[in-house]
This record gives structure tokens, C-alpha cells and sequence, in this order.
């Protein structure tokens, strides 16, 4: 309805199309975003001393993971529904993807959150019976967001690859720089992911698709391995200043990954 609404009187500027359709995607992302606070969540009563029960009770790891599901249909998904070329066409050359990833990216930066990430911790801690366990919901987000690796061909489009990368990027980011229970949890989790890549390389139905993964494998290899561990493919160069090998071919391993020290394995 948006262009009807916006383009009734003949010769006025297409600003607000523009504007209207800045105002749809926002506000697509703030209902995903209330789904988001489910997660990791509790619900609260306030009390005086001497009323009964507690202040605080977590949402069940059951509503937990409907809401992760609920996510990884309508966030993790393209919206085609947002994609109308009767509305870009008429308000900008190019821009979609950008657009699409931003929103995206927003909503999954704030369900992989650090502090949302420890409250399903302290939750499993503390009611191991009901709870979420971490690890579970780790997997659930991943197997949404890269769906596509269990299907008989894979072909990933555009704005999966883009989330893609966005969520390879976070994950990466938590093994090198989180707090130790979350770093170990997304290391396994990003060990299990590297699996299921290599798993499904030879029914790859693209090259864009492959070429994706390929960068996918090495930025996981390095993640799980900074000294350099080289993927599938990648060949080692020696390092003309010292000699030594790094892993990957045209990088110099002194300057790559300066807190670690290269060597060659055959001197090992």
C-alpha cells in the first residue's frame, strides 16, 4: 500500500516513500526485537516484605526456544515481503541489501548479547530442569541462520550470505575476546559449524556459494587457531624475513598475528 498512499497527488516528491518505507523496516525490527527479550528473560512481580513468592521468574526454556524458532523464520529469513521493486525502484539505485543486513545484524547482535548469553547461564545454573541449556540455544541460532547446509543442494543468496558473514564476524569475535564459559561454548559451536561446511562442499550448487564457504572455513580456522592453521586449498609460504611458514599463502605471519609466534612444523 505504500506507493498508493505516498504517490496520490500527481507531481509531489517521493520523500515520503522514502520515509514510510524507513518507518516499516524500523518498526519490523522493533517487534522482532520484543521477541528477542524473550530469550534469557524473566518475568517480575513487584512485592513487599511479607507477600508471598518471589520477585523474579525466568520464562521457561520451552518459550525460550519458540521464540528462537519464531526468529529464525521471520528475522533470519529474507523478508521478501520488504523487498517490493515497486517501492526500491522508486527510491533508491541500490541500498536493499545494506538495508536488510543492518536490520538483521541489529536483531541478532541483541539475541547473541554477552549479558543475555550469561542470564541463560545463571538460569541453567539454577534450574537445570526447566532452563535452556547454553550450548542448545548456541546450536538452535546457528542451524537458523545457516540453514541452508542441510539441504540436498546449497545455494545461499545474497542476504544470507551477508547474515552470514555478519554472524561468522560475532562469533569469531566471542572466541577470541569473551569470558571463558562463552568462549568455549563458541568455540565447540563454531567447530560443529566448520563440520557441517565441510560436509556439504560437494553438493555446492553455485560458485558464489562456494566461494562463501571457502572464506567461511579460513575465517573459522583462524578464529580456532590465531598461529595459522591453513584451510583445505591454502598453501604455505615461507616468511622471507625469518624463514619460518605461516599459514596462509601471502601473509607474513610476524605481522599478521603479532602475539603469536610462527614456526616452521618441521622444526618441531
Amino acid at each position: 500500500m505504500l506507493v498508493a498512499a505516498t504517490t496520490a497527488q500527481e507531481g509531489e516528491p517521493l520523500s515520503d516513500l522514502v520515509e514510510l518505507y524507513d518507518v516499516v523496516v524500523g518498526q519490523w525490527t522493533t517487534e522482532l526485537n520484543h521477541v528477542v527479550s524473550i530469550v534469557g528473560g524473566a518475568t517480575s512481580q513487584a512485592k513487599n516484605a511479607g507477600q508471598r513468592g518471589v520477585v523474579f521468574t525466568p520464562i521457561s526454556g520451552q518459550r525460550q526456544r519458540e521464540a528462537v524458532a519464531f526468529l529464525n523464520r521471520n528475522a533470519f529469513a529474507p523478508p521478501v515481503w520488504l523487498l517490493d521493486p515497486e517501492v526500491l525502484r522508486r527510491i533508491e539505485s541500490s541500498g536493499a541489501l545494506n538495508r536488510i543486513r543492518d536490520a538483521q545484524v541489529g536483531i541478532m547482535n541483541a539475541l547473541l548479547d554477552s549479558g543475555r548469553f550469561a542470564r541463560i547461564v545463571e538460569q541453567e545454573a539454577l534450574d537445570p530442569k526447566t532452563a535452556w541449556p547454553p550450548s542448545d540455544f548456541l546450536a538452535t541460532v546457528r542451524s537458523g541462520v545457516w540453514s541452508e547446509l542441510s539441504g540436498p543442494q546449497v545455494r545461499i543468496d545474497e542476504y544470507r550470505r551477508n547474515l552470514q558473514r555478519a554472524y561468522l564476524d560475532l562469533a569469531t569475535g566471542r572466541v577470541t575476546g569473551a569470558n571463558s564459559e562463552e568462549r568455549s561454548l563458541y568455540r565447540a559451536d563454531l567447530q560443529s559449524l566448520d563440520a557441517a561446511i565441510r560436509k556439504t562442499l560437494g553438493g555446492v550448487a553455485n560458485r558464489e556459494t562456494r566461494a562463501h564457504l571457502a572464506a567461511a572455513r579460513e575465517q573459522i580456522s583462524r578464529a580456532l587457531d590465531p598461529r595459522g592453521v591453513r584451510p583445505t586449498g591454502v598453501s604455505a609460504v615461507p616468511n622471507p624475513k625469518s624463514g619460518a611458514t605461516n599459514g596462509f599463502a601471502g601473509f607474513d605471519g610476524e605481522d599478521c598475528f603479532p602475539d603469536y609466534a610462527t614456526v616452521n612444523p618441521s622444526s618441531r
